[in-house]
């Protein structure tokens, strides 16, 4: 049974069907979803359980066949000193001009101190970057590694995040707004989109709130009660069992589970909308994907214009690929 499934949010235009289907059969043969970042997805492709895959493959957008698909080999493994255990790794991405570079980080602990091996992926191998120790267990478990303008987000306690500086090799911690506590899977951390500072998304009961940290000062730059906006929109009250499964780029939109439903919340637009149903209660991890609908193209030299009559504009149109478990 496969484990990845591409799904389009309705309603969509009758010219998106193609991508819709292209897409689909771009993710066919893989199976696990490793990361994703802003449309790009990393993934193990193979065609059984028991198979070792043998490299990762990057799609920068599946509904964006243009942008062709990368593969980088399986992530380096490094010898481990006595009385030290692992306890997280991740893929992450940075843009550099038209294009991504790769950071792969692996961390390990001894239970009083962590430390943090950095690789960057170079003409095709990983090369050891760095390494650096901070004096904390760091044991991540509950909220999202992010990377943004070369630091390293990542959960130091519950009320601490940890900074990973990767220009100056530097570690820093700071304090998540006052009564704030990282829960499990009611906090997530999504990047501004000029790189200068991070948002933090909490959920706590029925209330949400999207904070912004610049500098050393957390803004607090929105919040919605979901039974207000459930009673706003006239829906029925499905605030019951809530938890945040993915949020978007720029705390612009978020997928909430709510009960036996997966729920499309657009934070700017006030938009809330059923996606999914399911009697497990359980969708696994949702990665969104967009693309501008619709598309633009150059000028065609010695060629009379053109005019097509599009009512939707330009406008993101929102697909998501969901494993399953």
């Amino acid at each position: 049974m496969d484990l990845l499934r591409f799904v389009p949010m309705l309603p969509q235009p009758p010219e998106f069907d193609v991508v819709i289907r292209r897409a689909s059969s771009i993710l066919d043969t893989h199976k696990l979803i490793l990361d994703d970042r802003n449309d790009i997805i990393s993934t193990n492709k193979f065609k059984n359980c028991d198979e070792e895959p043998k490299s990762i493959h990057i799609v920068p957008n599946p509904l964006c066949p243009e942008r062709a698909m990368v593969s980088v080999p399986l992530f380096p493994c490094h010898e481990r000193q006595e009385g030290y255990f692992h306890t997280s790794s991740r893929l992450l991405f940075k843009e550099e001009g038209d294009g991504f570079s790769y950071v792969y980080l692996d961390m390990e602990s001894d239970g009083t101190k962590s430390r943090v091996h950095i690789y960057m992926l170079q003409g095709g191998v990983w090369c050891v970057h760095a390494s650096a120790t901070t004096q904390l267990p760091c044991q991540p478990l509950k909220l999202n590694t992010l990377l943004a303008d070369n630091k390293i987000y990542m959960e130091a306690t519950l009320s601490e995040i940890l900074v990973l500086d990767l220009i100056a090799l530097s570690f820093s911690t700071f304090h998540l707004p006052q009564g704030l506590l990282i829960g499990d899977h009611g906090t997530m951390l999504s990047r501004a989109d000029d790189d200068t500072g991070v948002y933090l998304i909490h959920l706590e009961e029925a209330r949400l709130c999207i904070w912004l940290r610049t500098g050393d000062n957390w803004l607090l730059v929105d919040t919605i009660c979901f039974h207000e906006m459930c009673a706003q929109l006239g829906m029925s009250d499905i605030t019951n069992w809530l938890f945040i499964n993915q949020v978007g780029g720029n705390a612009e939109f978020l997928f909430l589970q709510m009960g036996h439903c997966l729920v499309y919340v657009g934070i700017k637009c006030r938009k809330l909308c059923k996606v999914l149903t399911s009697k497990d209660q359980w969708w696994g991890r949702i990665h969104p994907c967009m693309m501008i609908w619709p598309p633009t193209f150059p000028a065609l030299k010695n060629d009379p214009p053109r005019f097509v009559f599009c009512p939707l504009g330009d406008v993101p149109i929102p697909c998501f690929c969901v494993t399953t478990l």
